[in-house]
């Protein structure tokens, strides 16, 4: 007798013969890798007609194995079990009633059996003297809704005894479909779009772009450290980094004002599509793209930025609401990490076009293209997860170190208000606090013209935009804060 966990897997079981032995070798192997990873010692497995049972593990690390287990892709479900080697249905039934007796102790409960091989007994035997030896322990059996219920499953001459059943992700095991390359800004979409496809059993390894510093990327590196460390079991994906500051600038000079946003997806799309070609290996880019939930989400805007583009665009959230994608991020535990993610709205019009043609958006994005090409060239940063995780650390303390927010106005000070619309305006009680409306083209000039002798705020409705703006000042020596709202 000895504790194992029962590993369960769902479509893998209707596939080919020779194409399922491969996926239950590979399931089997992506577990082992994940165990051994955490540093769990002396773990075996084995693939037993449509099961993978885990053995060797210690008393002390069951849960931990277990939970690994179940973030497996490709597992349906699995149990912690106890395995025992039987002669007769006797045999099943005595060791039933010392597990057993005292869980079902004045309360209603059920036996639940199936079996594999045959047998001098039927799965019904097994249900019925199992309940019939427990229910002088228990209240009542109770097959409709019991308080307990008690699982069996026998194969061959060795019987499984288990009470819960964990549900795994399901899908197919990771590297079986070959690799995508997913676009990841941290938001709650994106991340789930990138989980879905790994589900179908494949590598994911992530770009994120950053338009202003650390301030962005370190919630984004959050996210997609978490991906790759609590999902990507059996792989360490690649994260390319694109420090792409200047774009913003740049589009927000040469593009057309109502098509910034549609030209910044198609910037973000040919950046994907040239990583895609120029390190190999990726069948398809994946996006977070929702159909109709923003104007660069459109159907026809979709298909503008899209043309051009050689390595296929999967969206696993094309037919989504928002409701369910973030009931998804709850399950895969993104939920708190995005909420963290702060939008950079510095390419986003107050109003956008919601429809375009490829040419007009062609036209306007081959107004940045050289700046684009210089981004690709000099400008990405490819890194292990384990590698991100450094970069991370370091960089949160960097922001800790540089903190730039204010929670209240100090007096003799310069309010800068850069909201790109000017829905109310601002009244400060103060004499000695000034207000100077501006925008995200002419700040810096502004205070570059008033000097580094003042103390300055910078006020806008995306904190990230007034974080970001007063940092870059005070790397150039001015007193500037952020209005924390």
């Amino acid at each position: 007798m000895r504790k194992v966990v029962l590993v369960r897997y769902g479509e893998i079981a209707v596939k080919t013969w020779r194409f399922r032995k491969q996926l239950e070798e590979l399931l089997l192997k992506n577990i082992l890798k994940g165990l051994e990873k955490m540093k769990i010692e002396g773990v075996r497995g084995r693939v037993e007609d449509g099961r993978i049972i885990i053995d060797g593990f210690r008393d002390e690390d069951e849960d931990k194995v277990l939970n690994i287990i179940c973030k497996v892709f490709g597992v349906k479900s699995a149990s912690l079990a106890i395995e025992v080697q039987f002669k007769k249905l006797e045999d099943i039934v005595k060791i039933a009633e010392d597990l057993w007796r005292d869980e079902v102790k004045g309360k209603s409960f059920a036996v639940r059996c199936r079996r594999v091989g045959k047998h001098d007994f039927t799965s019904k035997d097994v249900e019925k003297s199992i309940g019939m030896i427990l229910e002088k322990y228990a209240r009542e059996v109770d097959l409709e809704n019991p308080e307990v219920e008690l699982h069996v499953e026998i194969r061959h001459d060795k019987a499984y005894l288990y009470r819960n059943i964990i549900s795994g992700p399901g899908g197919l095991p990771l590297g079986s479909e070959g690799k995508a390359l997913a676009l990841v800004s941290g938001g709650f979409d994106s991340p789930v779009a990138a989980w879905l496809i790994m589900r179908r059993g494949v590598k994911i390894d992530f770009l994120t772009v950053s338009l202003a510093g650390e301030l962005d990327l370190v919630p984004s590196l959050k996210v997609i450290t978490y991906l790759g460390e609590e999902w990507e079991i059996g792989y360490e994906p690649k994260i390319y980094i694109v420090h792409a500051e200047d774009l913003v600038k740049i589009i927000r000079e040469r593009v057309r004002k109502e098509v910034w946003n549609i030209v910044y997806k198609k910037a973000l799309y040919y950046i994907a599509d040239n990583v895609c070609r120029r390190y190999r290996g990726y069948k398809a880019i994946v996006t977070g793209d929702v159909i109709g939930q923003v104007s660069s989400q459109t159907l026809d805007n979709l298909y503008s930025t899209s043309i051009g583009t050689i390595t296929p665009i999967i969206r696993p959230l094309a037919g989504y609401d928002k409701d369910e994608i973030i009931e998804l991020s709850r399950k895969i535990g993104t939920y708190r990490l995005s909420m963290e993610v702060s939008e950079y709205c510095a390419v986003f019009a107050e109003r956008p076009k919601t429809w375009s043609t490829p040419e007009e958006v062609m036209l306007e994005f081959y107004k940045i293209k050289n700046i684009v090409d210089k981004i690709i060239d000099t400008k990405i940063e490819k890194v292990t997860l384990s590698e991100a995780k450094i970069i991370l650390e370091s960089l949160k303390e960097k922001i800790t170190v540089n903190e730039v927010k204010l929670n209240e106005i100090p007096d003799n000070s310069i309010i800068l208000d850069v909201r790109p619309r000017k829905t109310f305006k601002l009244k400060i009680e103060s004499r000695d606090v000034k207000v100077i409306e501006c925008s995200l083209d002419n700040v810096f000039d502004i205070v570059t013209s008033l000097g580094k002798d003042k103390t300055y705020i910078i006020f806008c409705t995306s904190p990230l935009v007034s974080r970001y703006i007063a940092s870059k000042l005070r790397e150039k020596g001015y007193n500037a804060y952020s209005l924390a709202l």
